[in-house]
């Protein structure tokens, strides 16, 4: 059970900005789809120790009041970010928590930030991180994230995953503007 309350949907209809509960949910499901370990919860970024490390996920991480999303495939990490394409230093630091195995002797990891849908407000960042989270692990880490979500659907849909405790692809408008990443750049953190 995913432990969410009737509360927590009522922050996604209402359209609040998702909480560390439902984020943790999203990675959950996320990470039984995929056959890995169980997700770690979000508040880790928050302490001291961390998280473990790991060598194949996609989850939805936090960003000093913003969620992104993050996968680590092959041995190549990906990040998406629905508000801009910078990664901050406490982004960088989870990832190299959460990748540690992939960290140079410099202690540099290196990092793709993948060109994805913005988000047209300051509220949806953790359901475009869900929508992308879901993408690549329904489709594939190269799955195209610069596409057209159907924004009012998407927390619907989110709801309904959540209910349901599947990963599915997020609705979208109009056709696909391609089939592959479109990797703005490759940088190390």
């Amino acid at each position: 059970s995913l432990n969410l309350t009737t509360d927590d949907r009522d922050i996604i209809d209402d359209g609040q900005w998702l909480s560390d509960k439902i984020v943790d949910a999203v990675n959950n499901i996320t990470a039984k789809h995929l056959h890995t370990e169980t997700s770690q919860t979000s508040l880790l970024a928050q302490t001291a120790v961390g998280f473990r490390s790991v060598d194949r996920e996609m989850r939805v991480i936090y960003d000093k009041g913003h969620w992104v999303a993050a996968a680590c495939d092959n041995g190549e990490v990906l990040l998406a970010n629905s508000f801009g394409h910078n990664i901050s230093p406490f982004v960088a630091n989870q990832l190299k928590q959460l990748y540690r195995n992939l960290v140079d002797a410099d202690g540099q990891l290196e990092v793709t930030t993948v060109r994805c849908m913005q988000q047209p407000n300051t509220s949806d960042c953790g359901v475009f991180a869900s929508a992308f989270v879901f993408e690549w692990a329904t489709r594939s880490v190269q799955a195209n994230l610069d596409v057209r979500f159907d924004v009012p659907g998407m927390r619907g849909h989110l709801r309904q995953c959540l209910e349901r405790q599947e990963v599915a692809p997020f609705p979208q408008r109009g056709p696909q503007r391609g089939t592959t990443t479109g990797a703005l750049r490759k940088v190390r953190t």
